[in-house]
């Protein structure tokens, strides 16, 4: 691990910032070929925003890159925003950014520098990404990779799928790490985000091939993110093994939910939950259109909402029953997309407030009024070195970001970043209502998997309500 220099006050970006400098500026840094660098740290923290507006603009100015690619998982991830920002701040004149991997190739061979956004399955999958590969390995090109959520698609081979991300899959080509694998042999700047590292990346399983890959910085103490993220409120399990199971989760949605509709009014702040749901025809019943029924005849029974809101949003990978529902139409659906559902979400007037996801939820969730998850699947995957907490952990940190009520644009443009100078504006009432509407409350399965990945989450993650509390006290 890097340490962190010794300036007062530390902020949680710090130990994002500070480790990435002495790295790269380290006079033998040119010597860490075959080795992918992470940075970790929480959601919320700033992983995506210092890479596009700090470390890719001092790539370019001060390390002479020609090339910089930040690939992700999928498109739903990719803030352009930050990336626009970033260019604004670069000295380096010229810089293009571009989305697909054959107009990077083109600016490149034209002596054009260029910053490639771009998902994982284009740059390494498809043939035009294999060409940008090759050309890199062949060129005196000056380039540097990102690569976001570095904890999925980066285990090094299928004979460690399993024990490194907890399930089976017919085929894994590892086709991310062994390309990276190729460049780093040239380039010692290829680095990973992440707030949980897989098995290969903390040396609990050792690593197929002849890149390395090393974690260069620590997590930032809990009380450093209290200005940066949403505060923990509750954790509640059910039993799912239990006899009477389907009347006790019911009865604890309802609470749930009543509590969320609560907060929203009492705070005036929109505050909106994620549910997770079973696949179709799985054995709880629990699937989508059986949770959104009962969701919906919840909110109705306790007129929480008019009958014609559309207050139920379905988000599912197949994208076939995407839409949003009202208690008069649970069936008709509308139009609305992935990026709809997700601005209604934020949308302060919207009546939506509650998205039902299947087979989503881990990744490309970035909704910062989410402040309550339910998880309706039993699932307890684990093994003989322990249980897999990466996944619930993302599944987790989409609550994490901080929920004011405020624009986001509007809120860092007139108080930065974090809620420091924000609360201070604010009297009693304010402050209390602040607390209620970036609480985070989880309903989740009483398995191994779950309590301990929620225990690791309370305890590294997140701070409570209380340590907030105490912290705008002290402000």
């Amino acid at each position: 691990m890097n340490a962190i220099s010794m300036q007062s006050p530390l902020t949680a970006a710090d130990y994002l910032i500070d480790p990435f400098y002495s790295m790269v500026d380290n006079t033998n840094f040119s010597a860490r070929t075959q080795e992918a660098k992470l940075l970790v740290g929480v959601t919320g923290q700033g992983k995506t925003h210092y890479t596009a507006t700090d470390f890719t603009p001092y790539l370019f100015d001060k390390h002479d890159m020609d090339l910089v690619i930040y690939s992700i998982p999928q498109t739903e991830i990719l803030d352009k925003g930050e990336w626009l920002a970033g260019l604004k701040v670069m000295k380096t004149p010229g810089i293009q950014i571009v989305y697909k991997t054959d107009e990077a190739l083109e600016y490149l061979k034209a002596g054009i520098r260029v910053i490639l956004l771009t998902t994982h399955n284009s740059f390494v999958v498809q043939d035009k990404g294999e060409e940008l590969v090759k050309y890199l390995e062949n060129t005196s090109k000056n380039f540097a990779i990102w690569i976001d959520e570095a904890h999925s698609w980066m285990i090094s081979d299928q004979v460690n799928y399993k024990s490194g991300m907890g399930h089976n899959v017919s085929v894994y080509e590892a086709k991310l790490f062994k390309a990276l694998g190729r460049l780093s042999v040239k380039t010692p700047y290829i680095f990973g985000l992440t707030a949980t590292p897989n098995r290969e990346a903390t040396g609990v399983l050792e690593i197929i091939g002849d890149m390395k890959i090393t974690i260069v910085n620590d997590f930032a103490p809990k009380e450093l993110l209290l200005p940066s993220t949403s505060w923990l409120s509750s954790i509640k399990f059910y039993d799912p093994n239990s006899v009477n199971a389907k009347w006790e989760i019911w009865d604890l949605v309802e609470n749930a939910i009543l509590k969320l509709y609560e907060d929203n009014f009492a705070t005036g702040i929109k505050k909106t939950m994620m549910v997770s749901a079973g696949n179709n025809n799985c054995s709880s019943g629990l699937d989508p259109d059986y949770v959104k029924r009962e969701i919906l005849r919840i909110i109705d029974n306790n007129a929480l909402a008019a009958r014609n809101e559309r207050t139920i949003a379905t988000m599912t990978s197949d994208k076939q029953e995407t839409g949003t529902y009202s208690f008069n139409r649970p069936k008709a659906s509308t139009d609305d997309d992935e990026t709809s559902i997700k601005e209604k979400m934020i949308d302060q007037d919207d009546p939506l407030k509650i998205v039902i996801v299947k087979q989503k939820g881990r990744m490309g969730m970035n909704i910062s009024t989410l402040g309550s998850l339910i998880y309706l699947k039993a699932t307890d995957n684990k093994d003989d070195l322990g249980t897999f907490k990466e996944s619930p952990i993302q599944i987790m940190g989409r609550l994490s970001r901080f929920n004011t009520g405020v624009n986001k644009d509007e809120f860092v443009e007139k108080y930065g970043y974090d809620l420091t100078k924000y609360v201070k504006t604010l009297n009693r009432k304010e402050r209390n209502n602040l607390v209620r509407a970036n609480s985070i409350d989880m309903l989740l399965a009483k398995t191994d998997m779950w309590t301990d990945s929620s225990d690791t989450y309370a305890k590294t993650y997140v701070s409570s309500v209380q340590q907030a509390k105490a912290w705008m006290r002290s402000l």
